[in-house]
């Protein structure tokens, strides 16, 4: 089950969003829960963050949706994303969105920590930079830096 609400404020500058996601697996219950904002600075530039936390038993275990395990690694290699936590994980993000016309940057930080078992501290940091070509057609670029482990994508997407 999963419950997902967003409000936004100030003529839409502000966005607020909330997420509860919970299952329950062979007798096993999964949980995960985020907060999030983003401030639009203008047309051009946004700002935001977030906060997400898992449960006892995680979110992995429940293999739902194409996040993958993010414990690992190989969710970046598998689906281009960080990926589902370890138990009682809580990741803090902040990024910077900006677009001008065609090239798009953005940039974000995500800092995950376990007060359960003390593991360290994990920092991950991810880059794009996008072209669009014409209306369609486009190529990226994006960098991702997970603790010491780095990934690199490129994406040249065509639609007829």
């Amino acid at each position: 089950m999963g419950v997902d609400l967003g409000y936004s404020m100030m003529g839409g500058q502000l966005a607020l969003s909330a997420s509860y996601n919970t299952a329950t697996v062979g007798g096993k219950d999964y949980d995960y829960n985020s907060l999030g904002a983003t401030y639009n600075v203008n047309d051009n530039m946004s700002v935001n963050a977030a906060m997400t936390s898992y449960g006892e038993e995680g979110w992995s275990g429940t293999g739902s949706g194409n996040m993958g395990n993010g414990i690992d690694g190989s969710s970046w290699t598998s689906n281009g994303n960080i990926g589902h936590l370890a138990a009682n994980d809580e990741m803090m993000s902040f990024g910077v969105d900006y677009d001008m016309g065609g090239i798009s940057l953005s940039a974000a930080m995500h800092t995950i920590t376990n007060d359960v078992t003390n593991a360290d501290e994990r920092n991950v940091s991810e880059v794009a930079l996008g072209y669009s070509i014409n209306d369609n057609a486009g190529v990226s670029l994006r960098y991702a830096n997970d603790n010491d482990d780095k990934y690199m994508w490129l994406t040249v997407t065509v639609t007829p």
